[in-house]
Parts: C-alpha cells; sequence; structure tokens
C-alpha cells in the first residue's frame, strides 16, 4: 500500500504524522509523505486515516 496526500487540500493538522510516524511528516503549511510504502503493521491505522482527516486529503493505494 502507498499513501497520497493532495496537498492542495492539505491544511497540516498532523493527523498523518501522528498516524502513520515514518512515511508522514506535517511541515509548516502541509503534510508530505517521507516513505510512501505503508508498512503492515500500520495499515488498519492508514485505512482509518483516510476516514479521520478533516479535508479528505489522504488516499492510499494497493500495490501488488
Amino acid at each position: 500500500m502507498r499513501l497520497h496526500i493532495d496537498k492542495s487540500l492539505c491544511i497540516g493538522c498532523g493527523l498523518c504524522e501522528e498516524t502513520l510516524p515514518g512515511v508522514a511528516v506535517t511541515g509548516r503549511l502541509t503534510a508530505r509523505v517521507i516513505n510512501p510504502e505503508i508498512p503492515a503493521y500500520l495499515v488498519e491505522a492508514a485505512r482509518g486515516l483516510i476516514e479521520y482527516c478533516p479535508v479528505e486529503a489522504v488516499s492510499i493505494e494497493e500495490v501488488t
């Protein structure tokens, strides 16, 4: 699975960094992906993040 953050929607609330440490980091204005591959132990957290992102800026892509 790969994480994507739409920077045009992101408000930099920090939820991505808190939920997926080592995958996303929050900068001054927006979050950014630092490691797009979501580790297996964080997959459920990533799915939850999609629901809880206040501006729906987060998506994940299934990689086969």
